[in-house]
């Protein structure tokens, strides 16, 4: 039985994140899938940190830069328990038999409703880690970010617009009641920095209604596909650049070639984390082998910031119509799952990027070549 479930897990990993190289193949295996779910579901948080980490080793088995190495996030231990093990980190414990337990009836029905359960708690985690595809092998060679070429300058330059010049324009979000006011110190240093600054707001829906209210709003400010759109978040962001410095940067190269670019981060997270980590190399191999390398003498922490971050990226406005619409619609399919739970926003940027980094990506239009990429502000240029 357990060679059949192996199988099927495999051929899963190989349609969801192919190509899958042989000796990352042989990771997936229905034991330890099982045995990644133990691990996450027996976090003890709340406990004393220091006798976490010396009685339950493995809480701290994953990537070093998720949460200092946690194998799985608070909320994804709770989701679990909450949903399918009952609340009870010890549930696994269901399944031997209780001192004094003379009723076997009992025992029984106890042992398969948490069968039942753990069934539901591995099929909800397995789907939540392959749903977001993207290869686990890389077509191409991972190098540090470089300046940009002629031709790929091309990408920015494309499709002049006869009758005006291309816009920047700087768009933030300020959704909630205190949203406005929060983005008051973002308005002040953007306007003095001669931005033409947008604000989006709203009811706040969560950070997994960011990419929907972005896309509407930037449908509602008649963009040109060329012009450029540089998001932030409006809270906790400040204007230190100004529109025709980014604009340089951009012709220059200094940032990646790309129709899309993130602003990087130095956490990986949430796909430092289980299941999103996919428990390859005990969690580690997703964030260090799926990104950039990152070029650590150009960043203030000397740490490197080679993972996505969703608070700020520049786009072209038909690139991000596109990415906007990709994972609005993901959203909208998937509303009633909990894989965005504690990662939300962050967890679809970081799968649009290891999807499209190393192609293109499709288009609505058969016609329309496949010709818009996906990068990273690696080296803090922009943001």
């Amino acid at each position: 039985l357990l060679d059949e479930a192996d199988a099927h897990l495999q051929a899963i990993v190989r349609a969801c994140h192919g190509p899958v190289s042989d000796d990352l193949l042989a990771q997936f295996t229905a034991r330890n899938w099982v045995s990644d779910l133990y691990i996450c579901s027996h976090h003890p948080f709340g406990h004393n940190p220091d006798m976490t980490i010396r009685e339950h080793p493995a809480f701290r088995s994953g990537h070093p830069k998720h949460f200092t190495g946690e194998w799985c996030t608070a909320s994804w231990r709770g989701y679990m328990d909450d949903q399918f093990l009952s609340v009870n980190p010890w549930a696994w414990k269901r399944f031997e038999k209780k001192k004094g337990q003379k009723d076997a009836a009992a025992k029984a029905r106890q042992s398969k409703a948490m069968a039942l359960n753990l069934e539901d708690a591995l099929k909800e985690s397995l789907w939540c880690a392959m749903h977001l595809e993207f290869a686990l092998t890389p077509s191409v060679p991972r190098v540090p970010s470089a300046t940009t070429t002629g031709a790929t300058r091309e990408r920015f330059l494309r499709q002049p617009v006869v009758g005006r010049p291309p816009r920047i324009v700087l768009l933030a979000l300020a959704l909630g009641p205190s949203g406005p006011s929060m983005a008051c110190s973002l308005s002040r240093t953007a306007v003095a920095q001669g931005w033409d600054m947008y604000l989006a707001v709203g009811r706040y829906t969560g950070l997994i209604g960011k990419y929907s209210r972005t896309l509407e709003a930037i449908e509602l400010m008649h963009l040109n596909d060329n012009d450029k759109v540089v998001f932030v978040d409006g809270s906790d962001v400040l204007a230190q650049l100004g529109p025709e410095a980014v604009i340089k940067t951009l012709a220059e190269g200094q940032a990646f070639a790309a129709d899309l670019i993130f602003s990087a981060e130095d956490n990986c997270f949430p796909l430092g984390g289980w299941p999103h980590s996919l428990g390859l190399d005990r969690g580690r191999y997703v964030c260090d082998h799926r990104f950039p390398v990152a070029n650590e003498s150009t960043t203030l922490n000397k740490v490197g910031t080679h993972w996505v971050n969703t608070g700020g990226w520049v786009a072209t406005a038909r690139a991000a119509k596109l990415a906007l619409e990709q994972m609005d619609a993901l959203v909208t399919a998937h509303h009633e799952s909990k894989c965005y739970k504690g990662g939300t926003d962050q967890l679809l940027g970081n799968a649009m990027f290891l999807r499209h980094r190393d192609r293109n990506y499709a288009t609505k239009d058969a016609k329309v070549p496949r010709r818009d990429t996906v990068g990273l502000d690696a080296d803090s240029k922009i943001f």
